[in-house]
């Protein structure tokens, strides 16, 4: 068997456990709407180019908003990762210190 025949081979496999990119795409909205029927003051946008591909999913949890209202420094800062997937991408969180110096996700 040659490598490339294993190397096709391997992929169809990896698309069949894992699914395609549309299939997980497909996801989002069912999962938006869930998310806004538990947390109803929370706040879940989707960003969309001027095709309507998708740019960014914001997700903003009405307990995490409350927690830095009410518990920690009014000081907001950026912490962010590259997601090393063949699409690419930066996950980015807001983020506070609480009162014990720690790192608290605001959205």
């Amino acid at each position: 068997m040659g490598r490339s025949k294993c190397f096709r081979a391997k992929h169809i496999a990896l698309n069949k456990l894992r699914g395609t990119v549309g299939e997980h795409y497909a996801h989002l909205r069912p999962y938006c709407a869930e998310l806004t029927r538990v947390d109803s003051d929370g706040r879940f946008e989707f960003l969309l180019d001027d095709f309507g591909q998708l740019q960014g999913f914001f997700i903003g949890f009405s307990g995490l908003k409350q927690g830095f209202l009410s518990g920690c420094r009014p000081i907001i800062g950026l912490d962010g990762c590259f997601l090393k997937t063949f699409l690419g991408g930066t996950l980015l969180t807001a983020v506070a210190k609480d009162g014990n110096n720690q790192m608290y996700p605001i959205f």
